[in-house]
């Protein structure tokens, strides 16, 4: 999963400096139905935009698998 926030992405605030509280999800591994209400291409769920998804359901979805991992 690839979170972004920035000017060019569909976040909110629309800046490059935080906090957000609404940020932009894509690059999905695996189905993740926690994220589907805000699919941009509902059925395409590891293929699609999640433009807007709220922090807390990020965070959500990260402590479900397991906690941050840096690479």
């Amino acid at each position: 999963m690839s979170v972004q926030a920035s000017d060019v992405h569909y976040c909110s605030p629309r800046t490059v400096v935080g906090p957000w509280t609404h940020v932009e999800v894509a690059s999905l591994r695996r189905v993740e139905p926690l994220l589907w209400r805000w699919a941009e291409e509902p059925g395409k769920w590891c293929s699609t935009v999640y433009p807007m998804v709220p922090v807390e359901v990020v965070a959500a979805v990260v402590e479900l698998h397991g906690g941050f991992c840096v690479d």
